[in-house]
């Protein structure tokens, strides 16, 4: 078998790739065990898929994506700088497989052409005439490693987005360049296959190239204004409708990638509903579950899937069946303990969105004690899930060790979750915790919870965030300078009729609160109420909130440390006018809500 060596100072792997097979039935038979090995991950048997993937991982490019797949997916989830640093390192391997086969095609198309070039021509024409012959991807093991070395650049590419930082947004658009060229050269040599071509074209490869261009578009048409931007001076665009067409053929067609073209489907679905479910929800969440339905009949105990079907039902409101599903994706599976953790973590959010503060806290515990990626961030949700508690002095003692659990970084840059923490917990001990309202509340508001809750906890929330409404009216009353400078749009009211009854009844601090933080502790709750009433379906109230914000102490509360308070406003508000039917007044206001930046959880 011919070996090719390719020398690589960077990491400690073999660079010896065996040649592809020269027919696309004998490339298919070489690659069932990757074939094979894929459909085993997705049963949560990734130690046996792993050893799948060694067989010959150290010398074919496939199947060291294979298990550069694997790292990926660890390092997706834990976000761990290590498992990013060793994932990247087998990346570059495959790369490097990729490169040795490609230079193989290279090599032997040179020999080629300066034999018939030194029978026919001058040797003046030699280097034009060799270079054009090397442009053509016909043969199905060249395309196959330029599919290969194409993919392992969209990966890497996607790794340097997790880095949060400039380099790592410069770094991300020279691989996710370096990867759409590829992609480029190998879409464009595979529209121009006939027919008969097609059939010498392996099925892995071909659902490679559909997977990978169709990855690839959606993924770019995706990214936010600034970085779109950014990669248009690259010279890359995406096309989303191309995107999910080759997705939806990669998935229908039984390929190596096909239950990987299922799963990005599910996750872009599932996630993006959960960001807007009044708009996206009614369109994707029915493929979703159509994507759900096929998958996990494939795959009855995939946690993975299992972890997914959760996600969807809580867009969907049934927190009940949501929770069983992230339940039994811990119980199926002891090989993936990351696995676990998102599932705990999801398991807390519903918890909070149920108001069982107790469960959430015990599920942030867990977090706390066996995963590394934000204890500052879990103890504050803990601290959070002690106040709802009424356990004020327990709750102070949390908070007080957040900012010195701050320790995520990429680039030398503090995550934003991490950001917000330290600085609501250095708030509260600098006030002597008398700011501290109803924060698990305020983390609901953050993560789009609200749009999740029933329709009785939800009035119970409204119930409890008008009490301290009222309660910040009465002390604006005790100064009338306040009372002068500060609109008000608050009822002069304990609890609402439509409200329901509080879980426990606020008690005001000792001290009470300063002009600015009358203003901080307002703005938010108005924008809670106003997102809880267009839940409710009260939409001309909601109004008044929203206006509240925006209209009427915009430049108040951009100045206040709570600032995203005035962009996330501008975008509650759009949902509200879409929900109307208003869309080109929502567009509008998102657009605005857009021209925002430098603010906690900004792009």
């Amino acid at each position: 078998m011919a070996e090719i060596k390719v020398e690589d100072k960077t990491t400690s792997f073999s660079r010896t790739a065996v040649h592809p097979k020269e027919f696309a039935n004998e490339q298919e038979v070489f690659d069932n065990d990757m074939f094979r090995g894929a459909g085993l991950f997705f049963d949560n048997r990734a130690d046996e898929s792993a050893k799948l993937f060694d067989t010959n991982s150290a010398v074919d490019p496939v199947y060291a994506l294979g298990t550069s797949c694997l790292a990926f997916m660890k390092a997706f989830i834990s976000f761990s700088e290590s498992d990013i640093k060793q994932c990247t390192e087998i990346l570059e391997h495959t790369e490097a497989l990729a490169d040795a086969q490609i230079a193989m095609y290279n090599h032997h198309s040179q020999s080629i052409s300066q034999t018939v070039i030194g029978l026919f021509w001058s040797k003046k024409d030699t280097s034009k005439s060799v270079s054009d012959s090397r442009t053509p991807i016909v043969e199905n093991g060249l395309l196959r490693a330029h599919v290969i070395k194409a993919e392992v650049n969209l990966l890497i590419g996607l790794l340097c987005l997790f880095q949060e930082s400039v380099l790592g947004l410069i770094r991300a658009g020279l691989r996710l360049r370096k990867g759409y060229k590829s992609y480029s050269k190998v879409w464009g040599e595979y529209l121009k296959l006939s027919e008969s071509d097609m059939a010498n074209i392996d099925k892995h490869t071909r659902g490679g190239v559909q997977f990978g261009i169709g990855v690839c578009n959606i993924a770019l048409a995706s990214l936010p204004t600034k970085l779109l931007n950014l990669i248009a001076v690259l010279g890359i665009k995406g096309n989303k409708k191309l995107g999910f067409k080759l997705l939806h053929e990669a998935a229908e067609v039984n390929t190596i990638r096909s239950p990987l073209a299922s799963f990005f489907l599910l996750v872009f679905y599932g996630i993006l509903s959960s960001f807007v479910p009044a708009i996206l929800g009614p369109m994707q969440i029915p493929k979703a579950d159509s994507i759900l339905a096929i998958e996990l009949e494939r795959h009855p105990n995939s946690t993975i899937h299992l972890y997914e079907a959760g996600r969807v039902y809580r867009v969907k409101k049934d927190l009940k069946k949501s929770t069983e599903f992230f339940v039994k994706s811990i119980q199926v599976q002891d090989f993936w303990k990351e696995v676990h953790y998102l599932s705990y973590y999801e398991l807390a959010m519903n918890a909070a969105l149920e108001l069982e503060w107790d469960s959430a806290y015990l599920y942030m515990d867990k977090l706390f004690e066996e995963n590394s990626w934000s204890k500052a961030y879990y103890c504050y949700k803990m601290a959070c899930c002690k106040v709802m508690l009424n356990q004020r002095e327990e709750a102070q003692e949390l908070f007080k060790e957040v900012p010195s659990l701050v320790t995520r970084t990429y680039a030398g840059r503090t995550l934003h979750v991490e950001q917000y923490v330290s600085r609501k917990a250095k708030k509260y001990i600098q006030t002597n915790f008398a700011t501290v309202m109803r924060p698990g509340f305020d983390l609901i508001l953050i993560w789009n919870g609200f749009c999740f809750m029933s329709e009785q906890n939800l009035k119970t929330v409204l119930a409890e965030v008008e009490n301290i409404l009222y309660t910040i009216q009465w002390w604006r009353q005790q100064n009338e300078s306040i009372a002068k400078e500060f609109s008000v749009l608050v009822k002069s009211m304990r609890v609402s009729e439509r409200a329901g009854t509080p879980t426990g009844m606020w008690t005001p601090p000792d001290r009470k609160c300063t002009q600015q933080e009358c203003i901080e502790l307002s703005a938010s709750l108005h924008l809670m109420r106003g997102v809880i009433l267009r839940e409710l379906g009260l939409f001309s109230e909601a109004e008044e909130d929203f206006k509240w914000i925006v209209m009427d102490n915009s430049e108040l509360v951009w100045s206040c440390d709570d600032s995203f308070v005035v962009p996330f406003c501008w975008y509650e508000y759009g949902v509200l006018k879409w929900v109307q039917n208003e869309k080109d007044e929502a567009k509008k206001f998102f657009c605005k809500g857009k021209e925002f930046t430098g603010y906690s959880f900004g792009m």
